[in-house]
């Protein structure tokens, strides 16, 4: 856990895939402390990865395909170089959906099958226990 919020920035931004994911960086810690009390948090490995640096080589940001454990995602960010350390300002996870898919997906959540949002997701469960 240290390692992945220490490379973030103080004010760093993490969207995560669920459209309520938007989370400051200390937030995101305190939220998904659960998951780094296990052996893994959350397994994800870049396949591939393209790096661009502004002119006064200060700011740069990114583009990674990664495998993951809901399948392949992409990832995009912001870094900026502070006190000669790259930190991360700005992650942007998603899941990739093949075009084909598209419309079956939007029929799925539209139906229920996948909420829409966390919020949404809780509303589902309770209604599910009355």
């Amino acid at each position: 856990a240290d390692a992945f919020f220490g490379a973030m920035t103080k004010d760093g931004v993490y969207l995560g895939t669920d459209a309520s994911e938007r989370w400051l960086r200390d937030d995101l810690r305190k939220w998904s402390k659960f998951a780094f009390e296990r052996d893994t948090a959350w397994a994800f490995t870049a396949s591939k990865r393209k790096i661009y640096f502004s002119e006064n080589q200060k700011i740069a940001w990114f583009e990674e395909m990664l495998d993951t454990q809901m399948g392949t995602c992409r990832a995009s960010g912001v870094l900026a170089k502070i006190g000669g350390v790259w930190k991360i300002k700005h992650y942007d996870l998603s899941i990739m959906v093949p075009n084909d898919l598209v419309p079956d997906f939007k029929k799925l959540v539209a139906m229920g099958g996948l909420p829409k949002s966390k919020k949404e997701q809780r509303a589902a469960r309770k209604k599910k226990e009355k």
